[in-house]
C-alpha cells in the first residue's frame, strides 16, 4: 500500500481542521438563529441551509479521514 507524502498528509490534516471549523461555525449559527428567532417561515430556509452546510462539511471530513486511513 502506498504511503502519502508528508505534504499531502499535512494538507489533508489542515483541510480536516478547516472542515471541523465549518461544522462548528454552521452549527453555532444555526443554534443562535433558532434561539433568537425560532423556527418561522422566515428562518426555516436559513436553518435548513446551515444544517446542510454542516452535513456537507461532515461528509467531506469523513471522506478525507477514510482516504488518509486507506493510504496512510
Amino acid at each position: 500500500m502506498a504511503k502519502l507524502p508528508i505534504e499531502i498528509a499535512e494538507t489533508i490534516d489542515r483541510l480536516k481542521r478547516q472542515l471541523l471549523d465549518i461544522i462548528d461555525d454552521a452549527t453555532k449559527a444555526e443554534y443562535t438563529l433558532f434561539e433568537q428567532f425560532g423556527e418561522t417561515d422566515r428562518t426555516i430556509d436559513y436553518l435548513d441551509q446551515l444544517k446542510n452546510v454542516a452535513q456537507q462539511a461532515d461528509e467531506r471530513f469523513s471522506q478525507f479521514s477514510r482516504f488518509a486511513t486507506t493510504l496512510g
